[in-house]
């Protein structure tokens, strides 16, 4: 099977989306009887370059390559939102990639899959055309954020939406996005909350297909540095880092390490708050660290935390699937984390996690003096999270897809 997975992405970059996009696929690409060609917008290193970055092998069955040159993009000043309807370029890029997949599904069984709605709209004419499967990974719905940007860029400029206003732009935007969906084959969300959703949508043909992470072998040696709590990520508002901050006022003899830099402002904003608590020299912002350099860091912490927000972020509550809580798992870390729909697809509490009231930065800090205290209880729910990793591995992961995938081309898979 030739798997064209098409990214809206200019790589490498700082994101975390690129971590999961390319080490999927290189997992894909060793599985027998598989070959994937990654497609992104632009490339600013060599494939190789790119594959070690992240620290993976090259691999015959897996080619990375660009629609178009990084020194056309420079020039023309565009960025990576795929759009026949922006520029001519990605009408040639259609073009040429409509032969390029002509050929291949003469040869093999061939599917698209994207997690971007933009590719959505530019290549489905072409699936249906050739009949070819458009497998969507949907990661959240973008109308909500579309929303919560919406009504920033109101709030900014001093004016205030009224409820008609935000229902209308609500349905505007989710009608938008269920047609686009409606072009996919088949639907792949992250967590059981978005499959709900898109099931109420009257959408079907959906399989919950988690995240996952590398799990490489545990560090022998005892760290050079011993981490209280760590926290790793963005430090957006719908992260809720704010709540671990506050919870630091009741957690004295503890220290928090803060790895991330985006956005500036905010962080900005999280160690005035830090302050403001009398936490500023236990609250530690070591700013962006190479990717490597994050499961370090985990390795050397005795409690990892996910303090996701549940009141007015519904992309946290129902959408969101942070790689950074496999990857605190594959380390064999406790983690403390929010009890939101979201996190509850993969966390059960007293067992892979310690799960508390969202939003109430008394309840974390009482979550992780109950971890940090207890050292039993601390490497149970370690060893748990490390056997949660295994199942969900890159490995494991790829198999999963490619079952759903094979079953969207009506290939019969290996098993059956």
């Amino acid at each position: 099977m030739h798997i064209v997975a098409i990214s809206s992405s200019r790589l490498p970059n700082s994101q975390a989306h690129p971590i999961q996009i390319l080490k999927t696929w290189a997992a894909m690409a060793r599985l027998p009887g598989v070959r994937v060609t990654l497609l992104c917008v632009a490339l600013d290193s060599t494939p190789e370059e790119l594959l070690k970055s992240m620290q993976l092998e090259p691999h015959p069955d897996l080619k990375i390559e660009a629609l178009m040159p990084s020194w056309v993009m420079d020039r023309l000043g565009l960025d990576t939102y795929i759009s026949t309807n922006r520029t001519w370029l990605y009408g040639l890029a259609r073009w040429r990639l409509k032969r390029r997949l002509a050929k291949s599904i003469a040869q093999e069984p061939t599917v698209i899959h994207t997690r971007n709605e933009s590719v959505v709209w530019w290549i489905w004419e072409t699936c249906e055309a050739l009949k070819i499967p458009l497998i969507v990974e949907l990661h959240w719905l973008k109308y909500v954020d579309r929303f919560r940007r919406w009504r920033q860029r109101r709030d900014s400029k001093g004016e205030t939406p009224s409820l008609t206003q935000c229902k209308a732009f609500l349905r505007k935007r989710r009608d938008s996005e269920l047609d686009c969906l409606r072009h996919a084959s088949m639907i792949l969300p992250l967590t059981s909350c978005i499959k709900d959703r898109l099931e109420g949508w009257g959408l079907s043909n959906i399989e919950v297909v988690p995240s996952g992470t590398s799990v490489p072998p545990l560090p022998e040696e005892k760290p050079a540095e011993t981490i209280d709590l760590l926290y790793a990520g963005q430090f957006l508002p719908w992260k809720g880092v704010d709540t671990v901050i506050r919870a630091m006022e009741h957690l004295p003899e503890y220290r928090l390490v803060l790895l991330g830099d985006h956005p500036p402002e905010d962080k900005r904003r999280l160690q005035n708050l830090a302050a403001e608590v009398g936490a500023a020299d236990r609250c530690e912002f070591r700013g962006r660290v190479p990717h490597p350099e994050v499961a370090k860091a985990a390795a050397a912490a005795k409690v990892c935390v996910l303090p996701t927000p549940r009141k007015g972020f519904p992309e946290a509550r129902f959408f969101t699937s942070p790689l950074k809580l496999y990857e605190f798992s594959a380390m064999g870390k406790a983690i403390v984390a929010s009890d939101v729909p979201s996190l509850r697809d993969v966390l059960v509490h007293g067992e892979n996690a310690w799960m508390v009231r969202p939003d109430d930065p008394v309840a974390f800090a009482h979550g992780i003096r109950n971890v940090m205290e207890d050292e039993e209880l601390r490497a149970r729910l370690g060893r748990n999270a490390r056997a949660f990793a295994e199942r969900h591995s890159y490995e494991e992961r790829a198999k999963r897809l490619l079952r759903h995938m094979q079953k969207a081309a009506g290939v019969e898979s290996a098993g059956g």
